[in-house]
């Protein structure tokens, strides 16, 4: 027998190019917010227009601490979308 696990929401590392697919098909699939977490940054914000098209909920860059992971975690769980959390994050291109 399988057990279905219920997530609060899902964290996606996207560092290389493949995994902005992946992204696309969690976001698809899933039954929780996706937020993908990278250090792609541009400053023509093509990156975060591609996270946001591929339908996930967040757009997150590193720097990741606690309190702006603690914070993405809450507005996700109050049902907000189209969050951008890139501030201090270096322009990888």
């Amino acid at each position: 027998m399988t057990e279905a696990v219920d997530f609060a929401a899902v964290l996606v590392n996207a560092d290389d190019r493949a995994a902005w697919r992946v992204c696309g098909e969690l976001a698809r699939a899933a039954r929780c917010p996706v937020a993908v977490v990278t250090t792609f940054l541009a400053r023509d914000r093509r990156y975060r227009n591609r996270a946001f098209k591929a339908g996930v909920a967040a757009y997150v860059c590193r720097p990741c601490t606690t309190g702006r992971l603690r914070a993405l975690l809450a507005r996700l769980s109050s049902g907000e979308t189209g969050i951008e959390l890139t501030d201090g994050a270096a322009y990888s291109s």
